[in-house]
């Protein structure tokens, strides 16, 4: 790709980012009220981040082993800087979430 397609297709993709953006925008806008709600989103986010890391080490190949890796995951698993207290916000908010169900 050349830059010249690069730059004629940027302000479609600055489009694509933005309603993207927006939705999620509008997504949390619903859920601010009620905190089980943004815990649930958050919990759900979570989960599919977590996944799509473990995915993207498999397709490298970087996992040598899986197990090992799994049981590290929680407690570094670069979703962010603050990779410690993410893992132990999640089972806090999973632990509550299910009380509250149950």
């Amino acid at each position: 790709m050349s830059i010249s397609q690069l730059l004629a297709s940027f302000p479609q993709g600055i489009k694509d980012f933005a309603e993207e953006l927006e939705l999620q925008a509008e997504k949390l806008a619903s859920i601010q009220d009620n905190p089980r709600r943004v815990a649930a989103y958050y919990c759900e986010k979570y989960e599919k981040r977590k996944e799509s890391l473990n995915q993207s080490k498999l397709k490298v190949g970087e996992v040598t082993n899986l197990e090992s890796d799994v049981k590290n995951l929680g407690a570094n698993d670069g979703l962010d800087t603050q990779g410690e207290r993410t893992a132990f916000l999640k089972p806090l908010l999973d632990k509550d979430l299910d009380e509250k169900i149950g």
